[in-house]
């Protein structure tokens, strides 16, 4: 064997001597492998990331939208993740600051509008509502849809009605035209925010205004001219719409044959621009704006005169829009209605009236007035606008037991003295203070039940006073308790919650709530309420009886929700003697107010003419309290964080109330994300806030100077007015007058009405024998208070040029008579 043989072999033995030694300790090198996967993971178990790629995760911001809707204030996030990592034994890797927080809540809001468009892209109709009310001065609108949508979390599940908020916006006032204005600024908002979306480019869609104003099926809210008013221009807009709809499809399908139509509207877009050297001078998004509205308006041309040929049954199948109003507004006014006719049918009965419940200040007026024989016009106002009866008494009874100013009236002392006498029965007045739905029948009820328990309270509390002495509110309220025809009033208020307004309440509402309850599927229903109202007006006794059930007397036929009343009405009914009456006024002026109120029910109505199919179609909650509740928790929010703006007050309600955080699991991929991070950037730089709050102020300063300009106008026609009737001949002949014309008669009024105030309207003169005849009284007037003055002064009877012009003393000393 050679040197070199023998070298190979001990270098092949030694590799092979490592090679088993490398084999040998496998094992181990495994195992450790295995205890450090075990350790990486278990230190990773210990610290969250809250970021990826610098980024705060979406988990990590869903985060801090929960932690901020549930009270945790933005600033204190952080802390408050790391505290409850810490109490698991974690570890967060960085911690949000105040406007990462503030940011991942205006993304909230941005998603939620990416799901409106969605939900409503999806959907077949949809239908509107909303509300109003004020705070701080300001006017605020809040806006629901009512869409039919699957559910995100469970693929199996039925698509079920949904009620998604589109916001709560301020506005510079409460018009019809301001309402329908919002309307249309918050669809484009919504639907720009979906269109240009990767959602939407991913699903191959878009969503413009004339889409969803199409899609509308149905509008509901209170009963309000304002809002009906709205409704009509809803409807309007989807007309147009539709009418635009048919115009791009006929366009679309034979754009060959609209070459005249297009080229001739061509022509004029370029002429109302100045020319053609004009339109080529403009920058290019005006010129894309223009040609725009040139298309939709050739569009809006050619589908308004298809649209005109169409059978009248299809025109009214494309833009028919169903209105219902809310139930429980119904339920309000009938309240109102009945309370009205109550008041009026003791005088007309000639029975006593409710013991009058002046406010302190009229009282006082009232009290010196009662000593002379002849009222002054101040006794007379204190007297007319002086309230009395069952409503007031509980209106007195909110605001001594449970005023809204939790610093007035009795408030916690009212609880623990019924809680003392009543146990675990005690309970809150009701907060009438608010003007709740139901609850003047409500407070009715607790007065008339435990009637002897608020007069010993009443005069616990004036016997705790150092001068033993009610206040001016407190003793109206406890005359009222000792007023036989108010108490009857409160029976009434009682009896009408128990039979009519609280079973009311229970259908309409339903057990699931208002959103399994569809409103245009209640005509039949309020047809019945009718008929069971007149039942009772023609038999009281199912009320008044003893023996009076809830079977036979309340609307749903159940037992009565509260039987004590019914034992202390029995109690008290020997001191009420017109009981009987009073309630049957009671009911038919709720019965009146309910067939006004109710009247879109009708029979040949677009309710009572839909199908089946057409009513699921325009499905609408039976209440509109998802808008006035929305309000309210915009006052709440307000009051609570005034410096916060109206954006990050909607941004935080729709995505938390419209259940966004699951379509953005459930739909959403990193480029949608990025997106939204974008549009949130933008919103918050835009200066939203600022735009709203100069909005109003230039609305009013337009508003003021309006009319300023229309004070102008009205002094300046006043004055030519004036000039003009200066040089007017005031006759008094009659045989001149008889040869007058009408408008020569009207202008002789015209000027005797500088001094004669008497003088009818020229709108009430309806012919010239009125005219005639106003004239003649008028002159007749004139001479006769002339020759009063003259007489009194000792004067001899001469006319006066202070009193009457030259030229009608001229006439007075004619000897024409």
């Amino acid at each position: 064997m050679s040197a070199a043989q023998k070298t190979l072999i001990d270098e092949l033995r030694r590799k092979i001597r490592a090679l088993q030694m490398k084999v040998s300790r496998a094992p181990k090198a495994r195992q450790k492998a295995v205890q450090k996967a075990i350790k990486k993971a278990l230190d990773q178990a210990k610290s969250a990331k809250l970021t990826r790629s610098g980024a705060y995760t979406p988990q990590a911001r869903a985060l801090a939208r929960t932690l901020v809707k549930n009270g945790c204030a933005r600033a204190s996030v952080a802390a408050m993740i790391s505290q409850v990592a810490k109490t698991f034994g974690v570890s967060v890797d960085r911690f949000m600051s105040r406007r990462s927080v503030s940011r991942s809540v205006v993304e909230g809001g941005v998603a939620a509008k990416m799901q409106l468009g969605y939900e409503i892209n999806q959907a077949e109709s949809i239908t509107l509502s909303g509300d109003g009310t004020s705070h701080r001065h300001t006017n605020f609108e809040a806006r629901h849809i009512a869409v039919t949508v699957g559910s995100y979390t469970d693929s199996s599940a039925a698509p079920s009605h949904k009620l998604r908020l589109l916001g709560v916006d301020s506005a510079v006032d409460h018009s019809s035209d301001t309402q329908m204005q919002g309307w249309k600024d918050k669809v484009l908002d919504m639907t720009s925010t979906f269109s240009e979306s990767p959602l939407a480019k991913r699903l191959d869609s878009q969503l413009r205004p004339d889409d969803f104003a199409r899609k509308v099926t149905g509008m509901s809210g209170d009963h309000a001219f304002d809002q009906k008013k709205t409704h009509r221009g809803i409807n309007a807009w989807k007309e147009e719409a539709v009418k635009v709809g048919i115009g791009e499809s006929m366009l679309k399908e034979t754009f060959d044959g609209m070459r005249p139509i297009l080229a001739e509207a061509l022509w004029e877009k370029i002429a109302a621009a100045g020319g053609i050297l004009a339109w080529e001078a403009l920058p290019s998004h005006e010129q894309a704006l223009r040609d725009t509205e040139m298309m939709r308006s050739v569009a809006r041309r050619i589908g308004t005169e298809a649209f005109d040929r169409l059978p009248e049954a299809e025109q009214q199948t494309l833009t028919k829009m169903i209105w219902a109003g809310c139930c429980m507004h119904k339920d309000l006014n009938s309240v109102r209605g009945g309370d009205k006719a109550m008041q009026n049918a003791w005088e007309v009965l000639g029975l006593e009236r409710p013991v009058l419940l002046a406010n302190k200040d009229n009282a006082a007026t009232l009290e010196l007035g009662g000593r002379g024989n002849n009222p002054t016009a101040a006794e007379q106002r204190a007297a007319a606008i002086s309230s009395r009866g069952g409503i007031k008494a509980v209106s007195l009874a909110g605001a001594i037991f449970n005023h809204k100013d939790d610093k007035k009236g009795q408030q916690n002392t009212h609880r623990f003295y019924m809680q003392e006498h009543l146990g675990g029965n005690a309970r809150t007045f009701p907060d009438v203070s608010n003007t709740r739905f139901g609850t003047y029948c409500k407070g009715a009820e607790e007065l008339v039940i435990h009637l002897k328990i608020y007069i010993s309270f009443l005069e616990l509390v004036r016997d705790k006073k150092e001068k033993r002495a009610f206040n001016h509110m407190e003793s109206n309220l406890y005359k009222a308790l000792h007023d036989a025809a108010t108490l009857t009033e409160l029976v009434v208020l009682a009896l009408y919650g128990q039979a009519i307004a609280e079973p009311y309440s229970r259908t309409v509402r339903g057990s699931k709530g208002t959103e399994q309850k569809n409103a245009l599927d209640l005509g039949p229903f309020h047809h019945e309420l009718r008929a069971h109202i007149q039942n009772l007006i023609d038999n009281p006794h199912l009320l008044l009886d003893p023996t009076a059930a809830g079977e036979t007397g309340s609307l749903d036929g159940e037992e009565w929700s509260t039987p004590k009343l019914f034992v202390a009405i029995q109690e008290l009914s020997p001191r009420l003697p017109h009981l009987e009456p009073i309630l049957v006024a009671f009911l038919e002026g709720t019965l009146t107010t309910w067939e006004r109120f109710s009247s879109e029910f009708a029979p040949g109505g677009l309710i009572d003419q839909a199908t089946a199919s057409e009513r699921e179609l325009a499905w609408m909650p039976a209440t509109n309290d998802h808008n006035e509740g929305i309000l309210g928790a915009y006052r709440v929010f307000a009051r609570q964080k005034p410096a916060a703006t109206l954006h990050n007050f909607n941004a935080q309600a729709m995505y938390h109330q419209n259940g966004t955080e699951d379509f953005m699991q459930a739909l959403l991929t990193d480029e949608d994300y990025e997106y939204i991070r974008r549009q949130a950037r933008k919103i918050d730089s835009s200066g939203l806030e600022a735009t709203r709050r100069q909005a109003q102020v230039e609305f009013d300063q337009r508003l003021v100077d309006a009319k300023h300009k229309k004070d102008a106008a009205r002094e300046k026609k006043a004055a030519e007015n004036q000039e003009r009737l200066s040089k007017v001949q005031v006759v008094i002949d009659p045989k001149a007058l008889d040869q007058m014309k009408v408008p020569e008669l009207k202008e002789q009024l015209e000027c005797l009405r500088q001094w004669d105030k008497e003088i009818p309207l020229k709108s009430h003169l309806k012919n010239k024998a009125e005219v005639r005849e106003a004239l003649a009284s008028a002159v007749d007037r004139y001479i006769s208070r002339h020759i009063e003055r003259v007489t009194a002064e000792g004067e001899d009877i001469e006319p006066s040029d202070e009193a009457v012009p030259a030229d009608m003393a001229s006439d007075l000393d004619s000897d024409d008579d």
